[in-house]
């Protein structure tokens, strides 16, 4: 079955192209990632990937020593990326509210720019351990939630953000990226039955822009709106 999210041509991954990753391992990294997004790493073999690369093994072993090394290198690269990005963000903003916009934005446009890259760090996030090499995702988790929380409880100590009720940073964090996340799931579901991919795309911008990420923020900060007393 063809991936919905995956271009027609070989385009490598931006983040690949930003870090200036050398053209071989960055197709090899582009190719792999969109087997394993679709297949699943253990049922990806190291000859699909060449052959897609148009690669010879000899090439894979000597850039990642491994078919585990080469998933190795991609989830830290994935999630290095995101988190420099994130990191970046908040060193170039000063108020809360900006903080967490651009938090926002830097996620909604990675899945524009690259969705299967997302629907790869979906699957090993929330699929099967079992079915893939073990990978230390708890610190880099812990490196965002991390950031994330000093965002709040800096907000917090300097009257620029009083909570509604007894909620710890750690807490409004992860809510905060669930509502990111739940956002960006269902972005990436609705897309994979939306044909032609003229009308993918479209939909993406539409869900994925900028405006939809400041309106997340809002939400997030507003809430939905409040319970009308029926009695008065």
């Amino acid at each position: 079955m063809e991936d919905a999210l995956a271009p027609d041509s070989l385009e490598i991954l931006p983040k690949l192209k930003e870090a200036e990753v050398p053209e071989v391992p960055a197709r090899i990294m582009t190719v792999a990632l969109r087997l394993f997004a679709h297949k699943g790493y253990a049922a990806t073999s190291v000859r699909e990937i060449v052959q897609e690369a148009d690669v010879t093994n000899p090439m894979l072993y000597y850039y990642f020593k491994s078919k585990s090394g080469l998933f190795a290198e991609l989830i830290s690269h994935l999630f290095g990326s995101m988190f420099e990005e994130i990191k970046g963000v908040l060193a170039e903003t000063d108020t809360f509210v900006d903080k967490l916009r651009g938090v926002a934005w830097a996620h909604l446009d990675g899945c524009r720019q690259s969705p299967i890259a997302l629907k790869f760090v979906y699957s090993v996030l929330f699929g099967p351990q079992t079915s893939r090499p073990e990978f230390d995702i708890f610190t880099q988790h812990v490196c965002v939630i991390g950031t994330i929380v000093n965002v709040f409880e800096d907000a917090i100590a300097a009257g620029e953000f009083e909570p509604n009720g007894d909620f710890s940073p750690l807490f409004l964090t992860h809510q905060f990226f669930g509502l990111l996340n739940g956002h960006l799931m269902r972005t990436l579901k609705l897309v994979e039955v939306i044909s032609p991919a003229a009308k993918r795309r479209e939909y993406m911008d539409e869900l994925l822009c900028r405006e939809e990420g400041t309106r997340l923020v809002e939400f997030f900060l507003n809430g939905a709106g409040r319970i009308v007393d029926e009695e008065k």
